[in-house]
């Protein structure tokens, strides 16, 4: 790991945090370091475990009652995925653990060099966002696993969907009145085909739902009362991922998701039995399902 004060000076970082919060209406409550390795797997992996902290023999049982539900191919590791995915998509990521944010530096070049330097800017202005969501909000511990899946994909659609706009609104110079319109029309011609054919549906839904679904329901409160409505989605986020794809199940007419209690089950399997999990799935991940299964 290290950092090389020619590719990113303090100064320059500065100038990242005091427009980014000028742009975004909050402020910075603490420095946040940015480095660079030379490969993000691991420290992904780190994260991963640190989420999920599940034994092997448990990581196989999981991703087997998914694939008897029709979510995942027989024989894929569901988190062995995950983690192939996303360590092929990120160029960098904000580390809710370490409060920093890790770059992916070019393994050719000298340490401390990102791969992308004509994207740097955009890239840091998204993960630098996820920090600020932090100091605000504690998004980090709103994101700790609850038992209801469906509702922390939810509230990561509104933290991704928050950073996707700030992007934006950072390189417009900030909020004005045809910003809203124009995201409007960006995110109605963004391509919605997996961004690899061979990584299962619902890995690949889980990751566009984020950002563009996330992005288009946050978009909805994003208008002359600039960002205090987004600010707000923090309080009082979404439930379930119908609400995020279905905005006016949130705004106009709410359907809160309905709870459903199952007493114990142990008569209805042969002894022993152990439960292996206990979630919530929502539509996002029926809509998901291999229509095959």
């Amino acid at each position: 790991m290290a950092q090389n004060p020619e590719t990113l000076s303090r100064d320059s970082i500065e100038v990242f945090h005091d427009r980014l919060s000028e742009v975004r209406g909050l402020a910075f409550t603490a420095e946040v370091p940015i480095v660079f390795e030379r490969s993000l797997n691991d420290r992904l992996e780190a994260v991963f475990q640190a989420d999920v902290g599940e034994g092997d023999r448990r990581r196989e049982d999981i991703s087997l009652a998914y694939a008897k539900l029709g979510l995942l191919p027989r024989g894929v590791d569901l988190r062995s995925t995950q983690l192939s995915f996303y360590s092929s998509q990120a160029l960098a990521f904000y580390d809710s653990r370490a409060k920093e944010i890790v770059i992916a530096a070019n393994p050719d070049g000298p340490s401390g060099t990102p791969v992308f330097e004509e994207a740097r800017e955009k890239v840091i202005v998204h993960e630098l966002t996820h920090a600020l969501q932090e100091q605000a909000f504690s998004l980090g511990t709103m994101l700790r696993p609850s038992g209801n899946g469906d509702a922390t994909i939810a509230l990561r659609a509104v933290a991704e969907g928050d950073a996707v706009l700030t992007e934006y609104a950072y390189s417009f110079g900030g909020l004005n009145e045809w910003l809203p319109d124009h995201l409007s029309q960006l995110l109605d011609s963004a391509i919605d085909d997996p961004i690899l054919p061979n990584i299962p549906r619902f890995v690949a839904d889980k990751s566009r739902f984020q950002y563009l679904a996330g992005a288009r329901f946050v978009l909805r409160f994003l208008g002359q009362n600039g960002w205090l409505p987004v600010n707000l989605l923090y309080r009082y986020p979404p439930l379930s991922t119908e609400q995020v794809l279905h905005p006016e199940k949130y705004l106009d007419l709410p359907d809160p998701p309905i709870r459903i209690k199952l007493n114990n089950l142990s008569g209805l399997f042969s002894s022993p039995w152990t439960e292996i999990g206990n979630d919530t799935l929502g539509e996002l991940s029926v809509q998901s399902r291999n229509p095959k299964a």
